[in-house]
């Protein structure tokens, strides 16, 4: 809860004083220039505490869900987020949405980049998603390893997410 309550504060911090950032936005499928309040960046439906702002999200598509609050006065930006809040906000006017695989964002103006929370460097930036970039490794049996000293790990019962064995006693031969 607190990361969740940490987003909603940074939020009403930059209330008062929200201003538009002019973005210029390259995709495959074509170019966007525009004046933004928000623009997002996801792989998933959950970005900050929101679990609807991208409903159609999915992790295995390799597409970035893309979500752009065009540039709207205080009134307009609080009606946006309270509708983002029920996950009806998709048909409001003042969004822009769009799935892609890679995004170059670049501005005239001093953008900085939040990554889940912390400071990403600035823009401009080339976001490229890697489909099925990370081996996942499951512990079949269930039982916690945390307490297990790492060179046990090499002989616990681990399977890749494609479902080979990890075998790595031959490796000792």
């Amino acid at each position: 809860m607190i990361g969740q309550m940490a987003y909603y504060m940074k939020g009403l911090e930059k209330l008062p004083r929200p201003r538009p950032i002019e973005l210029y936005i390259q995709t495959e499928q074509g170019d966007l220039h525009e004046e933004v309040m928000l623009f997002l960046i996801s792989n998933s439906n959950s970005v900050g505490g929101f679990e609807r702002l991208a409903p159609d999200a999915s992790l295995s598509d390799g597409l970035f869900d893309v979500l752009i609050l065009k540039k709207c006065n205080l009134a307009e930006f609080i009606r946006v987020v309270s509708l983002a809040l029920r996950g009806e906000h998709m048909n409001d006017p003042n969004i822009i949405y769009m799935k892609r695989r890679s995004i170059q964002v670049t501005s005239p103006d001093y953008v900085q980049i939040n990554l889940d929370g912390e400071f990403g460097g600035t823009l401009p930036c080339l976001f490229t998603n890697l489909p099925q970039h990370l081996q996942i490794f499951v512990d079949e049996t269930g039982q916690s390893t945390y307490k297990t000293p790492a060179i046990n790990l090499m002989k616990s019962p681990w399977k890749n997410k494609i479902g080979v064995e990890d075998n790595h006693e031959s490796d000792e031969q």
